[in-house]
């Protein structure tokens, strides 16, 4: 049995018209599943991911106030790495463009860090002082990068250390 070219057009109508249908659901599925709950603000998000979940309703109006205030902020710093990332790619090396991609980088970088530090300080005063101890746990039980023992002193390529090194 051969397909004429009328029943290949229609067998391609149906699998292009399935595929959208199935595009244009996934995409509908998405949006409409979204919560009305946005994720915490990356800067202060970690200070109140243990706490209740009372504190952060509670809290979620001003947090989306500063995840509205960092978001150009962060964008910025974005684009100044992005900005000296491609400075950095270009031959012939123009060091002077990059050290003031650099500082450039620097400065974004230094308005962002104060904004996240006073939005930190904000939401800091406005907890209990038992809340606080229990955000600040995270801090407590972070990982120092530095004591890690697959680091040698002269090497970062996260392979053991070379036994006859040790016995130094």
């Amino acid at each position: 049995m051969s397909l004429n070219y009328k029943s290949l057009g229609t067998w391609v109508l149906i699998v292009s018209l399935t595929l959208n249908l199935l595009l244009i659901g996934g995409i509908s599925a998405r949006f409409l599943n979204r919560s009305s709950i946005r994720p915490l603000p990356s800067n202060v998000g970690w200070l109140l991911r243990d706490l209740d979940t009372d504190t952060r309703d509670q809290l979620r109006p001003q947090l989306e106030q500063y995840a509205e205030e960092t978001r150009p902020l962060r964008g910025n710093m974005f684009r100044a790495q992005r900005q000296l990332n491609s400075l950095m790619a270009t031959d012939p090396l123009d060091q002077e463009a990059i050290r003031a991609a650099f500082a450039e980088l620097r400065r974004t970088n230094l308005v962002y860090q104060e904004a996240s530090h006073e939005q930190t300080l904000s939401i800091l005063a406005a907890l209990t002082p038992e809340q606080r101890q229990y955000a600040l746990s995270f801090m407590r039980n972070r990982r120092n990068p530095m004591d890690d023992d697959r680091r040698d002193g002269d090497r970062w390529n996260g392979d053991r250390r070379d036994s006859s090194r040790d016995s130094r």
